[in-house]
């Protein structure tokens, strides 16, 4: 659930939203552990991307996924980064709550999705930039994140 609302979040600060607003939006943003899976809601605050797309963002920490999803479903946190059991039970609870995404990343799931490719001659001639988009670095460099994180400036 944690890759869930992080892809949501990614996905929502991606679209070229420009002024829209005239006015800034107040949203509450769950979030489950203090750890590097969930940086980049920190990383999106403090760079003022969040604000300069009209969006007032309170972080809010939970202790648990079971917390988390049930400050989602009472409608406190509409969007909430969490692990996927406490959706997944929410659900089979009769709760109506959508995973956009999630995962975990293992050795065994790596090797079934590049299994097929070592054939492919676009992936045999593919190289590191192809699957990276940059534009959110440079939205943070722009904004003089990144000097502030380096005390470059």
């Amino acid at each position: 659930m944690r890759k869930l609302v992080k892809s949501v979040l990614i996905v929502f600060l991606l679209i070229p939203w420009g002024k829209v607003w005239a006015q800034v939006t107040k949203l509450s943003v769950g979030y489950v552990g203090i750890n590097s899976d969930n940086v980049i809601a920190f990383i999106a605050k403090e760079s003022g991307i969040f604000a300069k797309n009209g969006l007032d963002v309170q972080l809010i920490y939970f202790g648990g996924g079971t917390t988390a999803t049930m400050s989602l479903m009472a409608g406190e946190t509409p969007i909430t980064q969490t692990a996927g059991p406490g959706v997944v039970n929410a659900v089979l609870g009769g709760a109506d709550a959508v995973m956009i995404a999630g995962g975990v990343t293992t050795l065994e799931g790596m090797k079934t999705i590049l299994e097929p490719l070592k054939n492919d001659p676009k992936a045999k001639a593919a190289k590191p930039e192809d699957f990276v988009d940059m534009r959110f670095n440079k939205e943070l460099d722009e904004s003089g994140y990144i000097d502030r994180l380096y005390k470059r400036k």
